[in-house]
């Protein structure tokens, strides 16, 4: 189904207020950020939840240890936070990047803590996350820690689950059944723009800074080509 994004507030309930739980700096951008824009745009509140610190995309760099890595993209995340006009603060779970996984159960209990903490504060109608079966580890971790979250606080807003990985290294297993979600393709042609500003902020994860880590994560115009165009596609439980 494609819709305009006035259509897809309609169809969610989405009037005043959305959060959005991230699990890397970046994944903002390039999974969601013309909703994101749009929404702000038309002056819905946006509250994003950033899930992990993004600290091992360059294990082997030498000149950027885990710790400056994640540093610096925070700061790269609010930037491309201000590029798509959102305003409110993030809140920062700061949970290991590529380790959630490994988490025990207290550091677990936190984070839904800080999501149930969101969820009053917020009220939101619509709630973003990962597509549960993404093919990266900690966007699964997101979509089940927002889904425990949700249920935990009876929240009755609409989950809507958008896709970074699936379409382009998911296998056949991991795509949405029928039965199980609606498939919905937002019109974001007018923010492309906005979306390929904010993706500039994100100069470590383009092979513009980070330089002694060869084997380091790096987006490829190949990715960005198929994450950045006209359409972002959200699933929508039945």
């Amino acid at each position: 189904m494609r819709l305009s994004f006035d259509e897809f507030a309609a169809l969610t309930g989405l009037r005043r207020s959305l959060l959005v739980a991230i699990p890397h700096p970046d994944d903002e951008t390039l999974g969601c950020g013309g909703v994101l824009s749009l929404a702000a745009e038309r002056g819905i509140k946006v509250k994003p939840i950033l899930i992990t610190d993004g600290g091992a995309s360059h294990p082997g760099s030498q000149e950027w240890p885990r710790r400056r890595v994640a540093a610096q993209r925070r700061d790269e995340f609010l930037e491309a936070l201000d590029v798509l006009g959102i305003t409110s603060d993030p809140t920062f779970l700061d949970l290991p990047d590529a380790a959630t996984g490994a988490l025990g159960a207290g550091a677990i209990a936190r984070a839904i803590e800080a999501l149930l903490e969101a969820f009053r504060t917020e009220s939101p109608e619509v709630v973003l996350t990962t597509w549960r079966r993404e093919p990266h580890g900690d966007h699964r971790f997101a979509f089940e820690l927002v889904r425990n979250a949700m249920s935990l606080a009876d929240c009755r807003a609409t989950l809507a689950e958008y896709m970074v990985w699936t379409p382009i290294t998911g296998s056949a297993a991991d795509q949405p059944a029928p039965e199980e979600t609606s498939s919905v393709f937002v019109d974001v042609s007018t923010t492309l723009a906005t979306k390929r500003t904010a993706l500039r902020c994100h100069a470590s994860q383009l092979g513009e800074l980070i330089g002694d880590d060869p084997q380091g994560f790096c987006l490829t115009e190949s990715h960005i080509a198929s994450m950045v165009g006209p359409y972002e596609r959200f699933e929508i439980a039945r």
